[in-house]
């Protein structure tokens, strides 16, 4: 069977797991596609694993936009999500554009993992970052069992869409609560004195809404995944004042 893993990731969690996933899944041919804004996906492949992060417990908009232009063609698709504590609505959201889209959805997975927008709040080295490093223990031990379950799944097709989480009305309004402030975080990209104008950063944007000239600018089509932040091999990208001691996090 030809396996297909299509996943979006901002700081590394999720390209993580898709590693480990080719890595663990045996005796079927893999391939990975990272998902950017209008980058198309060949047709080539007999099942499909999505994997996606959550944003403010939503699937990330460049998910949704490359869903919908997917057919399914009641091929299988399994779909994981790592997320820093809780997920919403995001698998059942997934699930439901897939099912639209005329793929068998067999299973939606959540992975706990350290929240890349939460350990900004702590200092490198500090017991909180450490506490947040957490989830990380016996991540390969998890995902190794997970790609026995996917494979499982992939090949029985049973369907089964996710039902929706009962503290779905909660999230909700903490997630507008931060979407409103979410705007002027943009607005507080820099780059600072570190910055080399090496263009790491404009290559890793994963909607291209960075351009690196004289300066480093930062245009309106920012999803807030940190993924320029996170990944500046300077570590020169900061949000204001605010990250200038906090730690930068790659994935495991």
């Amino acid at each position: 069977m030809r396996i297909r893993i299509a996943y979006y990731s901002g700081s590394g969690n999720t390209q993580y797991v898709a590693q480990l996933l080719r890595k663990y899944i045996k005796n079927h041919q893999i391939s990975t596609f990272f998902i950017k804004k209008n980058k198309k996906m060949d047709d080539s492949y007999d099942a499909l694993v999505l994997g996606m992060p959550v944003y403010a417990y939503m699937p990330p908009e460049t998910v949704l936009e490359f869903l919908k232009g997917l057919k399914g063609r009641e091929r299988p698709v399994f779909v994981y999500i790592t997320k820093g504590l809780i997920s919403g609505n995001a698998g059942k959201i997934a699930a439901e554009l897939l099912d639209k889209n005329s793929f068998l959805v067999v299973g939606v997975h959540d992975i706990l993992m350290p929240d890349s927008l939460f350990i900004l709040l702590s200092k490198h080295g500090s017991l909180l970052h450490r506490i947040m490093l957490l989830p990380n223990r016996g991540i390969e031990e998890r995902v190794e069992r997970l790609a026995t379950i996917i494979v499982d799944k992939l090949e029985k097709k049973t369907m089964t869409i996710p039902k929706g989480k009962w503290y779905v009305p909660f999230t909700k309004v903490v997630a507008r609560m931060f979407w409103k402030k979410e705007k002027k975080l943009q607005e507080a990209f820099l780059a600072d004195e570190r910055c080399d104008l090496c263009g790491a950063c404009e290559g890793l944007c994963p909607r291209g809404n960075i351009r690196v000239k004289d300066t480093v600018v930062w245009e309106d089509d920012c999803e807030f995944c940190l993924r320029c932040l996170h990944r500046c091999p300077r570590e020169a990208i900061q949000i204001g004042t605010y990250t200038l001691k906090s730690p930068r996090y790659k994935g495991p």
